[in-house]
């Protein structure tokens, strides 16, 4: 009887310091001054067509056509290609629409290199 209340009670101590514990951590949703600095820099939004070029050249090929929402068509006119972001980002979040035609051959690449000819 007494090893039971002895289980008993240790398991009770354990939770209680697990939810305390639990209480003190920030909550994922708290955003940290470091965090709000560089959103206040990088602002949240779309990529505009200049911030967007060829892989291993400048410019955007022909065939892609980029309205101002930031929204990507390709035309199949003209030169075609890989596009990647004029800049790196260490940290980011894609979100993304993605519409192609079936048995259509076409993908998402990302943290590429372009060391060589092909990402």
């Amino acid at each position: 009887m007494a090893m039971r209340l002895f289980i008993a009670a240790t398991f009770a101590a354990a939770t209680l310091v697990g939810c305390q514990s639990a209480s003190e951590n920030t909550s994922s949703a708290e955003v940290d001054d470091e965090e709000l600095a560089m959103s206040e820099e990088m602002p949240w939004q779309t990529l505009g067509a200049d911030q967007w070029r060829r892989y291993g050249g400048e410019g955007i090929p022909e065939a892609w056509q980029i309205s101002d929402d930031g929204v990507f068509h390709f035309t199949g006119e003209g030169e075609g290609g890989d596009i990647i972001t004029v800049e790196q980002y260490d940290n980011f979040e894609l979100e993304l629409e993605w519409k192609i035609s079936p048995a259509g051959n076409s993908g998402i690449m990302f943290r590429v290199s372009e060391d060589h000819d092909y990402p």
